[in-house]
């Protein structure tokens, strides 16, 4: 490989891409994909084989490059606490500015072989069998998080506010005050609240 036509962000890419397809601990591979997302090298850089630039919306596109698997990377994300801020990088209703069409961007793809961006998609589960963009690998509380700011439990937690009545939630947090003088002990409120939510004619 030519010195020349790599770039400071290509040598970053190409470090990554060599990285990520050894790495076998999930901490690894997810310090490493965090790490790539924040750094930006992969938004715009050049190798041997061309120029490439992704959107700032395409951080998937550019995992799918580096034969990713969308599993591998779902996992990884599962259950960090920096997923939110991935969010916005995969955002599948950003607008057009901000991503393009995965068969739009696979055409601008500067490919290093033969396979092209759709077909490797496809391969490593990225495409469903119609074509269609699976499931966003980030995981929907980080993405609602992201969004608004909110965790999933709070955002409901002020929807069923919300559909009560004033004057109701007040003598409903008349009762719920009553319970926890009643009932001080917090595994004692749990399977309070277990007998509630159980069907009245269960045991």
């Amino acid at each position: 490989m030519t010195d020349d036509l790599v770039d400071a962000n290509g040598r970053e890419v190409i470090a990554f891409t060599g990285k990520v397809q050894n790495l076998q601990r999930v901490a690894e591979l997810t310090h490493s994909i965090i790490e790539m997302a924040e750094s930006g090298a992969w938004r715009e850089y050049s190798t041997a084989i061309g120029h490439q630039r992704w959107l700032d919306a395409e951080y998937d596109y550019f995992l799918i490059s580096c034969q990713l698997q969308r599993d591998d990377v779902a996992r990884v994300l599962a259950w960090n606490a920096d997923s939110a801020k991935l969010a916005p990088l995969m955002d599948r209703d950003a607008p057009s500015d901000r991503r393009r069409p995965f068969e739009k961007a696979a055409e601008e793809w500067s490919a290093p072989g033969t396979e092209p961006l759709v077909r490797r998609a496809e391969r490593l589960g990225w495409l469903s069998r119609s074509g269609q963009m699976t499931a966003s690998p980030v995981p929907k509380r980080a993405r609602a998080f992201a969004a608004t700011g909110l965790t999933m439990e709070e955002r409901a937690r002020r929807t069923r506010a919300e559909r009560i009545p004033a004057d109701r939630r007040h003598v409903l947090d008349g009762i719920a005050h009553q319970l926890l003088e009643e009932v001080p002990q917090e595994h004692e409120r749990r399977y309070v609240i277990d007998r509630i939510l159980r069907r009245h004619d269960e045991p």
